[in-house]
């Protein structure tokens, strides 16, 4: 006589939550990349207009990015997630576009008004 087959278990499925784990390599990225290629823009072409053009976009933007990824990691609701990625996106944007103004100061950009 054969014993029973005992229930097989289920295996759990892993859910995944889109800002589960918190990359410090993107947030370097966005804090650090905008004032870099804005020296290396303003190394190459010191009177042109790629420099300010990308201390502003790319300050936006790696402002955009740090913030929303700090507000998803600290807040704890839904709507405080949403409320602290707005303030801290123009926080860091403020930041990251005055890092970048560094970035053209250091790479000698010539700031002309003619």
């Amino acid at each position: 006589m054969n014993p029973p087959n005992p229930p097989q278990p289920v295996p759990e499925v892993a859910t995944v939550r889109p800002w589960g784990r918190f990359h410090w390599t993107v947030l370097g990225t966005a804090l650090l990349g905008p004032p870099v290629l804005t020296a290396l823009a303003a190394m190459l072409d010191r009177n042109g207009s790629a420099a300010p053009a990308l201390m502003f976009l790319g300050g936006i933007a790696g402002g955009l990015v740090i913030g929303v990824m700090l507000g998803c990691r600290f807040g704890k609701s839904t709507p405080a997630k949403v409320l602290l990625s707005l303030l801290l996106v123009g926080v860091s944007a403020v930041a990251v576009v005055s890092l970048s103004g560094f970035g053209c100061a250091v790479g000698g950009y010539q700031l002309n008004f003619h």
